[in-house]
């Protein structure tokens, strides 16, 4: 069964995976000015839970243990990027572990009660600076956690939190968002897309 899952998430249709298509080299589409996000998502460790284990976490999501994050990832990156689509204003470019893994092992993260926030202080801005001109883009998406809590009485249900950040390419903060939303349990991953296009809605909004 996870063989079957994560063939169908290979099969995704995940615009601009792994592709560095040529822009005008300041983050913007030259045929139609749409700014270009460079999505490197969630990092190592940053999707975790108060009370499930990973092995839980994978069961419940249906996604293979070893690449929870990548699942999290590909469809998370989906949405944004159907809905950027839509938009038509802003193209959001996924990105490789590898092709990202230098300013993602630079990043500093400060956990504050559930929220987590990032920090690009640390990252080379030379490092930075070439990323955004070999993907062609000005800004950088990262998602800073993705925290499942398991609530107690009188609850009993899970919180979903997903707190991410967009940086521009001086590694200020052009926007921090927050996102929460509950269920009785955990469910297949897929199941959240209406939760993660809420996400995009108020993304682009902001962006634009």
């Amino acid at each position: 069964m996870k063989k079957m899952v994560l063939s169908m998430l290979c099969m995704i249709p995940v615009f601009g995976i792994c592709t560095l298509s040529a822009g005008d080299g300041d983050g913007k589409d030259a045929a139609a000015g749409v700014q270009r996000i460079a999505f490197l998502g969630i990092g190592n460790d940053n999707l975790h839970s108060n009370y499930f284990s990973d092995e839980t976490i994978a069961q419940r999501m249906n996604v293979p243990e070893d690449s929870i994050n990548e699942a999290f990832n590909r469809i998370f990156f989906e949405t944004l990027s159907r809905a950027s689509l839509k938009d038509g204003k802003t193209n959001m470019v996924y990105c490789c572990p590898e092709e990202g893994q230098a300013i993602r092992e630079s990043v500093k993260y400060t956990m504050s009660g559930d929220e987590m926030e990032s920090d690009l202080s640390a990252v080379p801005q030379g490092e930075l600076n070439g990323f955004l001109k070999k993907t062609s883009t000005a800004y950088v998406m990262l998602v800073d956690q993705y925290y499942i809590k398991r609530e107690g009485y009188p609850y009993h249900n899970v919180s979903h939190i997903i707190n991410y950040s967009v940086y521009d390419g001086s590694k200020k903060v052009v926007f921090r968002g927050r996102h929460r939303f509950s269920s009785l349990d955990m469910d297949d991953l897929g199941r959240y897309s209406k939760q993660f296009s809420k996400i995009a809605g108020k993304l682009l909004a902001k962006m634009n």
